[in-house]
Parts: structure tokens; C-alpha cells; sequence
């Protein structure tokens, strides 16, 4: 059964085939814009550097984000950090509790090392709750 237009002749063959392929080149184009356009606005500035306490030591677990963003790594164990940032504009926020909190702008600096300072008054905030043995037979459970 062959399909008739509007003015009752027969469409060729060949014109569903070329307007398959003007979307397809049409949807290939708008897919690289959006590559393009997301590449454009990537963090493009990597930064490394090593967090120490003041004793010389590592410290593993330093919260470091870009300020004003949610862009944001921590230090492994060694006390060693890589993030990219967005601009020589962008503020890191290093912290950790029990250390003040530091801020330290990019610049030109693709390596930032920093001396973490110990903070007498966030240490007396922190509260250790301890717990005694009981013997399985005097617990209730629900």
C-alpha cells in the first residue's frame, strides 16, 4: 500500500531518508555546542599542595573548598590535596576540627602548602560520651 499526499501523487522514497539525516546532522551539531559550551565553563585551574599541623605532622581528613562554591576535596592520609578551581580569583577554605579555619586566595599558585593553627577554644567544645559493659541479659530491647 503506498501512501499519497496531499496532492494525491506518491512522495519519492529518497526525501524521508534526507530529512532523517538533517536531523541527525541537526542533533550531532547542538550535542557538540553543548560539549563545547560545558568545556568553556569547566574548572580549568588545578591546585595541589600538603596540609601539616603545626607539630610538622600530616593531617589527614582537612576539609579544603572553594569558597563560594560546592567544589570541595579533603586531604588523604599523607595530608595532600589536588583541586581544580575556577578562577586565580577563587578563596580555599582549609578546616578541620580542633584547627582554625584558613583562607587562602589562588593568585598564580598552582601549589599551596599550609600550616594548619591548633584552636584551644574548638577543642572545648567537642564532648567524648563513654559507655559501660552491660551483660546481654540486663538489655530490653524493643
Amino acid at each position: 500500500m503506498k501512501l499519497k499526499n496531499d496532492k494525491g501523487s506518491v512522495p519519492k522514497a529518497g526525501w524521508g531518508k534526507i530529512l532523517s539525516q538533517k536531523k541527525m546532522l541537526l542533533l550531532g551539531w547542538l550535542y557538540l555546542q553543548t560539549i563545547a559550551f560545558s568545556w568553556a565553563f569547566q574548572s580549568s585551574l588545578p591546585v595541589t599542595g600538603k596540609v601539616i599541623s603545626p607539630d610538622g605532622e600530616a593531617l589527614p581528613g582537612v576539609v579544603v573548598l572553594e569558597k563560594g562554591t560546592s567544589n570541595g576535596k579533603v586531604t588523604d592520609l599523607d595530608g595532600g590535596y589536588s583541586i581544580n578551581v575556577g578562577s586565580q580569583e577563587s578563596v580555599l577554605v582549609f578546616s578541620l576540627v580542633g584547627f582554625e579555619s584558613q583562607e587562602v586566595q589562588v593568585g598564580n599558585q598552582s601549589m599551596i602548602n599550609l600550616t594548619l593553627k591548633e584552636s584551644e577554644s574548638l577543642l572545648q567544645e567537642v564532648v567524648v560520651v563513654g559507655y559501660g559493659e552491660q551483660k546481654k541479659l540486663n538489655l530490653t530491647g524493643s
